[in-house]
């Protein structure tokens, strides 16, 4: 769901059919959400379409934190974490 300048709550599909546990959005246009086996997807047209991003494992991701449509952080289920500097192209465990 997003709030556009009225009260008025949209809804919005992500499509994907997995539960999705988390989201970050950094700006109105940008949007990161993650969820189970594995689930990412990211909106950079305040979701109006959504990209399905290949992620780092197929673990329940149960948070995210994105610092624009190219910085993001997710953590699994058994608190492993991965981090894209570019978009999710690459992910990167520290």
């Amino acid at each position: 769901m997003r709030s556009g300048n009225s009260s008025v709550w949209l809804a919005l599909r992500s499509g994907v059919t997995t539960d999705l546990l988390a989201a970050s959005a950094p700006s109105n246009d940008v949007c990161w959400m993650a969820g189970k086996s594995g689930t990412i997807v990211r909106t950079l047209d305040s979701g109006a379409h959504w990209r399905l991003i290949k992620a780092p494992s197929r673990d329940d991701f149960t948070a995210i934190s994105a610092t624009d449509s190219n910085n993001a952080t997710v953590i699994a289920a058994n608190g492993q974490r991965f981090t894209t500097r570019d978009g999710g192209v690459t992910w990167s465990s520290p």
